[in-house]
């Protein structure tokens, strides 16, 4: 206690820390947009004070470890495990799903909305699981009623353990699916400092992720998944590096099946990885992704599967920024929103521009450089989505750890403005300006980037 004690800075910045993030887990709801865009700011110019040299050596000392630091960040994490998801409703389906599989029920042969009006087999089961006075939440709480499951093979398998051990308890569920994410979490800080070490970059970059405010709520709080697809993409990258290829490519495969994100990164290992070694990650990963596909097919999984995937490209729309210019100008040319034209064509220019990146960097051998490249080819699919939320960016943090890009840093803080959408329950209402502030700082930081760096990859 001694020797944490002669560090004063430490200390409070720590204890002020924590208490913001207690606060935010726990009395923050995302209609109150200025306690919610209060509270993270507080927290996101604590955590931006570990990468100013000067203040981070005045403030901090040097009577800290990266060991005793990555406890504390699992430890702040912890403080949140009693929480319910409060920025986002979207456990609601992931209950659902694993509640379907526990009871036999295929999540991609049948829509939510279908058990509550016509399946009269399963409504005595659908009321089982709506505990006392919540029947308006769940499942009318959902917001993917009328969508087939978009959640691949081992997303189902955490959320049907989790409902498994839960019985009929909402609570109980949320609970062991974030016992769940805490794992992966843990897990993700230990191999980012494994990786560090491996190519020779400073350990302290663990905590561009270990303490950025948006990855302890939007994963540890808010339950989403992102967390364990870094996880496996991460393993899978170090398990390359150890020659163990028919491991890693099993495990690229889970990250691909928790979810979808991982395959855009497939062509960016093309000349990273030895070629005979790069066919055996590629097949093991092809023939993992249909064994874990396995136990779902029966039905016309492509068809019910893709119409959901479909509606991101070709439907929703949220807090999205050259999309929104694209559309602005097909209103103009036509009259009408052009989504379904822009995300018919978005896939391909994302894939040419992956592909240009790969061109670009072709005399670059070490498998480091596939991070940069994710980064960047992350940026361009972003930037031509329809649909932005706030966790998707957490990837760009995961992997800018080991670049010198810090322009994901800058767009961990301002997505949060994303959400003065929900300021009115039950309502989603984007305010333009601060959409068009969020990514013209981000823009400023890209930009900035490419000065410091006098390079694009």
């Amino acid at each position: 206690m001694h020797k944490i004690l002669q560090n004063k800075g430490l200390v409070i910045w720590g204890a002020i820390f924590s208490l913001l993030v207690v606060y935010l887990g726990y009395a923050v709801t995302r209609d109150m947009e200025w306690a919610l865009i209060g509270s993270f700011g507080g927290l996101f110019i604590l955590y931006s004070l570990w990468f100013i040299p000067a203040i981070k050596t005045r403030l901090f000392g040097n009577k800290w470890s990266v060991k005793k630091m990555i406890v504390f960040a699992i430890v702040v994490r912890g403080f949140l495990f009693f929480t319910t998801p409060n920025l986002s409703d979207d456990y609601f389906r992931f209950v659902w799903d694993g509640n379907m599989i526990v009871n036999g029920v295929n999540p991609f042969e049948h829509k939510p909305n279908a058990f509550v009006f016509q399946d009269t087999e399963h409504h005595q089961y659908l009321k089982a699981e709506i505990l006392e006075g919540q029947t308006k939440t769940f499942p009318s709480g959902m917001n993917s009623k009328d969508y087939y499951s978009v959640y691949p093979p081992f997303n189902q398998l955490v959320f049907m353990i989790s409902s498994w051990l839960a019985g009929n308890n909402l609570q109980l569920n949320i609970y062991f699916l974030r016992f769940f994410i805490l794992l992966f979490e843990v897990g993700t800080l230990y191999l980012l400092v494994a990786l560090l070490k491996l190519f020779d970059l400073p350990k302290d970059n663990v905590f561009l992720y270990a303490f950025n405010p948006l990855v302890i709520i939007e994963l540890t709080q808010n339950i989403h998944f992102e967390g364990v697809t870094i996880f496996f993409v991460l393993l899978a990258i170090y398990l390359l590096l150890k020659n163990r290829t028919i491991l890693a490519g099993g495990v690229y495969a889970l990250a691909i099946t928790t979810k979808l994100v991982p395959l855009l990164f497939l062509p960016l290992f093309l000349l990273k990885v030895p070629f005979k070694k790069l066919v055996v990650f590629y097949s093991i990963i092809g023939v993992s992704v249909v064994v874990l596909f396995v136990p779902f097919l029966g039905i016309d999984l492509i068809e019910t599967f893709g119409s959901s995937i479909r509606l991101y490209f070709k439907t929703f729309e949220f807090n999205a920024s050259l999309y929104y210019v694209l559309r602005e100008i097909g209103y103009w040319n036509v009259g009408y929103n052009t989504i379904h034209v822009i995300g018919k064509y978005t896939p391909m220019v994302v894939l040419g521009s992956v592909l240009l990146l790969i061109a670009f960097n072709i005399k670059k051998k070490k498998i480091v450089q596939v991070f940069k490249l994710i980064v960047w080819a992350l940026l361009i699919y972003y930037a031509l989505a329809s649909i932005v939320h706030p966790w998707y960016t957490i990837y760009l943090l995961a992997f800018a750890v080991f670049t010198n890009y810090r322009f994901p840093i800058v767009w961990s803080g301002t997505i949060i403005l994303s959400y003065t959408a929900y300021r009115e329950i039950g309502e989603v209402n984007e305010i333009p300006w601060l959409v068009s502030l969020e990514y013209l700082l981000v823009l400023v930081a890209v930009i900035w980037d490419l000065y410091r760096t006098r390079k694009l990859i």
